[in-house]
């Protein structure tokens, strides 16, 4: 059961930055468009909206923030430690997270500053509190609550 549940897990992050992490390439030098070519409107990505561990997501998110130790391994251990903004203050590992800004834990999370440093993001391994999800709400930043299995 509990294998199961890590994977999941995996899967639910894999999904959600899977689907972020496509890009398109740029057009080679030679067949840039001329300013008389009007620009191609925008698609829209068929892969949004998506709703993960409660946060609805219109768009791919760029820059996150893991108030859980747990998370922040699983999103290096996917290839996602560039998006990472900023760690809770309990996150160690991988040594390369642990120059990256400290935003509190879920239980005391620094909103102030964590609204501040602009993420799309906020994922927690528990619920933060009525007020601080509130906050963050006002603020236009999800929070993606993924429990500990």
């Amino acid at each position: 059961m509990r294998l199961i549940r890590w994977t999941l897990l995996l899967l639910l992050l894999a999904l959600v930055f899977g689907l972020c992490s496509c890009r398109e390439e740029a057009l080679p030098a030679a067949a840039s468009v001329s300013e008389e070519t009007p620009a191609p409107e925008a698609e829209p990505d068929p892969e949004y909206p998506v709703v993960a561990g409660g946060a609805s997501l219109s768009a791919r998110p760029g820059r996150v923030i893991s108030l859980s130790p747990a998370i922040t391994e699983k999103l290096c251990d996917l290839g996602y430690e560039g998006r990472v903004a900023g760690v809770s203050d309990y996150c160690d590992y991988p040594l390369s997270i642990t120059s990256l800004p400290r935003f509190g834990t879920a239980q005391l999370p620094d909103i102030d500053e964590i609204v501040g440093a602009g993420p799309q993001l906020v994922f927690s391994s528990t619920q933060l509190s009525v007020d601080n999800t509130k906050a963050l709400s006002d603020a236009g930043i999800p929070v993606a609550v993924l429990p500990q299995i």
